[in-house]
């Protein structure tokens, strides 16, 4: 009985051994009691999986958990998913984290080419966004720079005039000609009362009638 007990703790610690040595891991399936590794594109999560997972909307992914390790270009690596890029964020390969466009206000999520500019900026054929030069405006969007109406200087985001050219005074953010025998130089913000004159070039002041006498 002894021989016998000593036999079947032998048989049994064999059983054991084997059955550790032969246990496959996460990453890998048993093949017929032979541990191979996950093929590309699936992944296992248990020890002694008899088959592997396809990833889940994944160009590749970790064979251990089944977490995404790339994407399509424009998505980025979320879990066991690909999450699509948000906005003003891109990735050109899918296989890091989204990142913030330069300059935009709206990009193509692959190249990170703007696609709408902020305010006071302008669309470029590059696709990148460039401030608007003095004297012109922009609200944002897709719109280019537009000259400032009759300003010298003006909000690059909305237009609203600062100063005016010769001839114009500032009215509530607009430039509007001067009165009658008033004018303005360039830069001025009010009209002034031509000098002597009954009418007067509006730019300048030079008088083009005078007062009887």
């Amino acid at each position: 009985m002894r021989t016998f007990n000593l036999l079947l703790t032998a048989f049994l610690l064999s059983l054991f051994v084997q059955s550790a040595l032969s246990q496959c891991a996460p990453g890998q399936f048993d093949n017929n009691g032979t541990c191979e590794a996950c093929p590309a594109d699936t992944y296992s999560t248990t020890n002694d999986s008899l088959q592997c997972d396809d990833c889940t909307n994944c160009n590749n992914c970790d064979p251990t958990n089944g977490n995404c390790t790339a994407c399509n270009p424009g998505n980025q690596p979320s879990g066991q998913n690909c999450q699509a890029c948000p906005t003003n964020t891109f990735s050109p390969n899918g296989n890091s984290s989204c990142t913030t466009c330069p300059g935009c206000q709206t990009c193509n999520p692959i190249s990170g080419s703007c696609l709408t500019c902020p305010a006071g900026t302008d669309l470029q054929n590059n696709g990148s966004c460039v401030a608007c030069p003095s004297g012109q405006y922009s609200p944002g969007g897709n719109v280019t720079c537009q000259v400032c109406t009759n300003c010298q200087a003006c909000a690059a985001t909305t237009g609203i005039c600062s100063s005016c050219m010769a001839g114009y005074e500032l009215n509530n953010g607009s430039c509007v000609a001067c009165p009658p025998n008033e004018y303005s130089l360039n830069g001025n913000t009010t009209c002034m009362t031509c000098t002597g004159c009954t009418a007067c070039v509006a730019s300048t002041g030079a008088c083009t009638a005078c007062s009887a006498g």
